[in-house]
């Protein structure tokens, strides 16, 4: 299936931990920044400019189910917004609920890897396009659990494999740039679709700029998800309505 985007989408983060939006650097659990906002106020100013929301429950991520259920509820609530929902969701009955909620797909990240069969009946069970595979990458290859152990298979490999068993929503994000606002991996997302022409694909990590995302949007991928430059000041709604109006 071809999933080219003629526009390049704009996906700001909000990561949840205790009921709080927060952004780590790195992933590092230790380097948490929350941000006294409440989640409608942030959904309000999203709304202006974007083409979905991206929500990590990082609570659930490290516990292995959805723990920040009511601050979810309380985005689709406030969203008119597709939202695509990560962090613990590892059952049939997990995804199906959050669909039902009104997610409009949720993300599945290393039982992609460890649980291969697990996708199989999930994307049999709501197809593919109702599953975002996330892959964490270091130095090009897998990372996993909790972005602490390199797996052997490259990231372009394991692509290539979900690829065949009828995925196509991918996010790839670089550990190394992710909460670092010094830029994305723009040559990796360049080398990722030109192999993969057909995928839908999400940048994630590095962005600290309306710059930074003008770069993205020239390496041809379907769109980026970003959150600490939003957060701290260095991107405005002004630049990201801007951008969304240029196309």
């Amino acid at each position: 299936m071809d999933n080219t985007q003629t526009a390049f989408e704009l996906w700001p983060a909000i990561d949840l931990m205790g009921g709080r939006p927060v952004r780590l650097t790195k992933g590092d659990f230790a380097s948490k920044n929350e941000y006294n906002v409440s989640l409608e106020e942030i959904v309000e100013q999203f709304e202006t400019f974007a083409s979905g929301i991206h929500i990590i429950d990082l609570d659930g991520a490290r516990r292995g189910a959805v723990k920040n259920v009511d601050p979810v509820k309380t985005i689709i609530g406030a969203a008119t917004l597709p939202i695509q929902l990560g962090g613990g969701i590892r059952t049939l009955e997990s995804i199906e609920q959050w669909l039902f909620l009104g997610v409009t797909r949720v993300i599945i990240g290393t039982k992609a890897l460890t649980e291969p069969e697990l996708i199989q009946r999930f994307t049999d069970r709501f197809g593919g396009e109702q599953i975002v595979i996330s892959v964490d990458v270091k130095k090009g290859k897998v990372m996993t659990k909790g972005w602490t152990e390199e797996h052997e298979i490259s990231a372009f490999e394991f692509i290539e494999d979900q690829v065949k068993k009828g995925l196509y929503n991918f996010i790839v994000t670089d550990i190394e740039q992710d909460g670092t606002l010094q830029g994305a991996s723009n040559q990796l997302y360049r080398e990722l679709k030109t192999e993969f022409p057909g995928i839908y694909l999400l940048a994630a990590g590095g962005v600290g700029s309306i710059t930074d995302l003008r770069a993205l949007k020239e390496t041809g991928i379907s769109g980026a998800i970003f959150g600490k430059a939003f957060y701290e000041g260095q991107i405005s709604v002004e630049q990201l309505n801007q951008f969304h109006n240029a196309g």
